[in-house]
């Protein structure tokens, strides 16, 4: 089983046991995006590459930003925040000009 059928598979499984992982829809807005940049940044390069939000399906992004947060040990507004990031326009622009940057 491929990673991405096991993942829709466990929100699948989620959803239908009544617990919800999606219960917020989160925004960044113009005044807080250089914070959350900075902190998507910070937190999420010490062990990778920064990710582009938009190579994923929105629910794969909130699995997976929540499932690192526990490694990262950011607060919950962080971790809103940076799932938010998945609804900025040009965002995959501004990681691709970050990573070429910040070569690992």
């Amino acid at each position: 089983m491929s990673l991405k059928s096991f993942l829709y598979l466990m929100i699948a499984t989620i959803s239908v046991m009544g617990i919800t992982y999606y219960d917020f829809t989160p925004s960044v807005s113009a005044d807080s995006f250089a914070n959350t940049f900075k902190s998507f940044s910070v937190t999420c390069t010490k062990c990778h590459e920064m990710r582009n939000p938009k190579k994923y399906e929105k629910a794969t992004w909130i699995f997976n930003v929540k499932r690192m947060s526990k490694r990262a040990k950011i607060t919950s507004s962080q971790k809103k925040a940076i799932i938010g990031l998945w609804e900025v326009d040009g965002i995959s622009k501004k990681v691709a000009k970050w990573n070429n940057r910040h070569p690992r």
